[in-house]
């Protein structure tokens, strides 16, 4: 991921840039460029009429609790949310996005918390792989 203000590089548990310092924003997903090893594969994603496609990261907050039972349907709406705003700017998902695939898959970074309630496991990020039609000039 990257600092919006400077371009440096960072970790998503960052709260302040640690090259210019600014304030980084944890509660807004954040749209990271695909790892070298993955751009290979962009080849492969291509319309019927060869049209190459742009591939990207989008790395979504969740924070759920995944004992309550309505983690799943809080997870649909935020990740619809997050689908919709980005759609303005051509984005769509390059592969599938239900729960239960990103969760087996560990799209979704998890951590156990201890509180009086007992053991829980807490849903923190989703990360979801994202395409776009590159625009090719005539």
């Amino acid at each position: 991921m990257f600092c919006p203000q400077c371009g440096s590089s960072r970790v998503a548990r960052d709260r302040f840039c640690g090259q210019c310092g600014a304030r980084l924003d944890r509660s807004s997903s954040v749209i990271r460029e695909a790892p070298a090893r993955r751009r290979s594969s962009t080849h492969a994603l291509r319309l019927g009429d060869h049209q190459p496609w742009e591939v990207a990261e989008v790395v979504i907050p969740l924070y759920l609790d995944t004992g309550d039972a309505r983690c799943q349907a809080r997870f649909e709406d935020l990740l619809e949310r997050e689908l919709t705003r980005l759609a303005a700017e051509r984005w769509t998902p390059a592969e599938p996005i239900g729960w239960g695939v990103l969760w087996n898959s560990g799209a979704i970074r998890r951590r156990r918390k201890r509180d009086l309630r007992g053991e829980h496991v807490i849903a923190e990020t989703v990360t979801i792989r994202l395409r776009r039609p590159v625009a090719t000039e005539p």
